[in-house]
């Protein structure tokens, strides 16, 4: 953890000298924004940049991928449409035993609603979205209908789930933009956005076990404003992030699908992002000597 929080901080370091020298010479976003660019093609298989919610750069973002556990966020949204904070829900065998990321909880321990779904969307723990899973479907095939219709619904018609936790499936897949537009709806639920936001939580079972974890997006410990949303990990997904950034006014949304480096990539695109807002005034001297072309 050390070396990757070291990483990280380096990382910040350095794209936010770049996006200094960047701004002088990108336009800012406005009514007549450039259309939607491939400008950075070697960070992810899929990525999309969004400012305020208009799209600004990416690549591939109709292309159908494994999403790993961003699914998560709607399995949220369907939580949410019947959530009881403090009710109490049993844990299965099946659900206790599930893997690999998991908190460990136990075949029937009794955990609140409202602490199974933090453990769901802050450490990624499939044991917890397993048991809420369970308890909100009844059963796997149910819940997995209404994750469907609510896809529908929010017009996310790329967007196919065969498994509500995010493991590999066949027929499971999402795009960059369906994801963008899947992060904007779960943000706009208060109970969702703060626990995107949370890096680190403890909650208790009935009986008075403690468990204790930390978000999976470490951005969340080293960048200004970054507040969400969700990551994700498969053999077949590659590294995923949905990453929201705001400061003052305005939100970058960066979705990464397949990325070589979410942390470093993610970090370049939101600070270029935020690069093109606000630029200063045009000065000629200021100017990169090789024309403003970025390594």
């Amino acid at each position: 953890m050390n070396h990757q929080n070291t990483t990280i901080r380096a990382a910040l370091a350095a794209v936010t000298l770049g996006a200094a020298l960047f701004c002088f010479w990108e336009p800012a976003l406005g009514k007549d924004a450039p259309p939607l660019e491939n400008r950075y093609p070697r960070l992810a298989a899929a990525y999309l940049v969004e400012v305020n919610g208009q799209p600004l750069w990416g690549a591939g973002v109709d292309r159908p991928m494994a999403p790993a556990s961003l699914v998560k966020l709607m399995a949220a949204l369907v939580v949410l449409e019947d959530y009881h904070p403090e009710r109490w829900v049993v844990v299965s065998p099946r659900a206790a035993n599930i893997h690999p990321i998991r908190l460990g909880l136990r075949a029937g321990d009794q955990v609140r609603e409202a602490d199974l779904l933090a453990a769901m969307l802050i450490p990624s723990a499939n044991d917890g979205c397993q048991a809420l899973v369970e308890h909100h479907g009844p059963g796997g095939p149910a819940f997995l209908d209404k994750m469907n219709g609510k896809a529908q619904t929010l017009g996310l018609t790329a967007t196919r789930f065969a498994n509500p936790c995010g493991f590999d499936s066949p027929g499971q897949q999402s795009t960059a933009r369906d994801l963008a537009r899947l992060a904007r709806e779960a943000l706009r639920h208060p109970v969702i956005a703060r626990l995107a936001a949370t890096q680190k939580m403890e909650i208790t079972t009935r009986r008075g076990k403690t468990y204790s974890f930390r978000s999976g997006n470490a951005l969340l410990r080293f960048m200004e404003g970054a507040d969400g949303v969700k990551t994700g990990y498969t053999q077949k997904a590659g590294k995923c992030l949905i990453l929201s950034v705001t400061r003052e006014t305005d939100t970058v949304l960066v979705v990464m699908l397949k990325a070589k480096d979410r942390w470093w990539g993610a970090v370049r695109l939101t600070e270029q992002a935020f690069a093109t807002l606000h630029p200063p005034a045009a000065n000629p001297a200021a100017r990169p000597p090789n024309g403003g072309a970025i390594p």
